[in-house]
């Protein structure tokens, strides 16, 4: 009965991870938002794609003077990578509203990353 209920729910749990990646690995249309806080620099973004068109805004701040800059890393489902303006040097901030590249279908995610310049 032990091995029974053992391998019972070793399968529910493989299961559910199965379904879990599989359903983050694309990206309905719609919007999504991030926020995101480190030693280096800050920002939030919100990014909205589907139907071919789509938009992100947002700000950044670099908080460090370090040489690098901050800006987002966007990653379409269809489309290359984008990135937002940069803010640098310490103590600036970026505000943007761009729009996304002709024929997104959606967006995957949003990454805050410093930059070397």
């Amino acid at each position: 009965m032990r091995r029974l209920t053992a391998a019972f729910l070793l399968t529910i749990l493989t299961s559910s991870l199965t379904v879990a990646l599989a359903g983050s690995a694309q990206a309905a249309p719609g919007c999504i938002e991030r926020s995101g806080n480190a030693s280096w620099g800050a920002g939030q973004i919100r990014v909205c794609a589907g139907g071919g068109q789509g938009s992100y805004s947002g700000y950044t701040t670099d908080k460090d003077g370090d040489g690098h800059c901050v800006r987002w890393r966007i990653d379409w489902d269809n489309k290359p990578d984008s990135h937002t303006p940069w803010a640098c040097p310490k103590g600036t901030t970026t505000n943007f509203n761009v729009e996304a590249p002709a024929g997104v279908s959606g967006v995957s995610n949003a990454y805050l990353e410093r930059v070397k310049v």
